[in-house]
């Protein structure tokens, strides 16, 4: 549910897994009018490796998703016409994605606990500037390296350290949970002009006191 000119915004989603694994998404949208009519927009989606809510740009005229794989969608919520925004190749195809509401930057979390230490980097993808939200587009030529942080890994067979990422309002930061189910917290009021890291620089996140 989503607050925009004060009046409120209700999408409904209906995820749909076909044979090769791939999913669909379908959204509806629905807005009470001037008049008092409620109406709705419905958008067929396209195929997607799965779904994740991200956010909506500042003033929320698009919807944001990672779609599988580092890849993003971006969904206008005039049209709820879905289109790749960031591609899995040129995301490298991380694990992981966090989203900047208040710049539109996408935040990619790197799953390295297979190969090398640090388990895990971060790498910041700008947005264009001047660039209505709902004509954005992402590409590598703009990733940077802000950070290494030193995740948990899960033990297991997967060695996986990311398990998922979100953006919390309230303190302005992702939140990222690692492989060993610890929370640890990455203010975007640094990230945002955090200059660039050597690939072989030591960083790391914040990570949050325990309650």
């Amino acid at each position: 549910c989503l607050q925009a000119d004060m009046s409120y915004v209700l999408l409904e989603g209906v995820l749909q897994k076909h044979d090769d694994s791939s999913h669909s998404l379908n959204l509806n949208k629905w807005a009470r009018q001037d008049d008092g009519v409620i109406i709705c927009t419905n958008d067929r989606g396209e195929s997607f490796d799965g779904v994740e809510f991200l956010g909506t740009d500042l003033a929320e005229t698009a919807l944001f998703m990672h779609v599988g794989n580092g890849a993003v969608a971006i969904f206008p919520l005039d049209t709820l016409k879905g289109r790749l925004c960031l591609s899995e190749e040129d995301s490298g195809r991380c694990s992981a994605v966090g989203f900047d509401p208040l710049t539109a930057g996408i935040y990619l979390f790197r799953d390295l606990s297979q190969q090398c230490e640090p388990p895990c980097k971060v790498y910041r993808i700008g947005a264009p500037e001047c660039v209505a939200a709902v004509d954005l587009n992402y590409d590598r030529s703009s990733m940077q390296l802000i950070c290494q942080p030193n995740f948990e890994i899960d033990g297991f067979s997967d060695s996986t350290c990311v398990l998922g990422v979100a953006y919390d309002f309230l303190t302005d930061c992702l939140i990222a949970l690692d492989g060993e189910n610890g929370f640890w917290s990455l203010p975007l009021k640094d990230a945002r002009y955090q200059e660039p890291i050597q690939e072989d620089d030591d960083a790391h996140l914040e990570d949050l006191p325990e309650d």
